[in-house]
């Protein structure tokens, strides 16, 4: 029995809400609450709290690979100058 392809769209919409709507909020139950978080579950036939999930783990992935391609910089103490 094969595993059944999740639907592209809802990928996209996933993205979408992570990269667009409140895109700072972390808490899995705060996006259980958002209308967009909503409006996908309901499209795609899946729990608020599924869709809320992959939103705020999409986000975590992407501010860890954005903290890893960023430069470091080292502070020069005034002592050095």
């Amino acid at each position: 029995m094969s595993k059944k392809l999740e639907d592209p769209q809802l990928q996209r919409a996933i993205e979408w809400i992570a990269y667009n709507d409140d895109p700072s909020e972390l808490d899995v139950k705060e996006m259980s609450g958002q209308i967009s978080v909503a409006l996908a579950a309901d499209l795609y036939g899946k729990k608020f709290s599924e869709v809320a999930r992959r939103v705020v783990q999409l986000r975590i992935v992407a501010k860890v690979r954005e903290e890893v391609a960023a430069p470091k910089v080292k502070k020069v103490s005034s002592k050095n100058k």
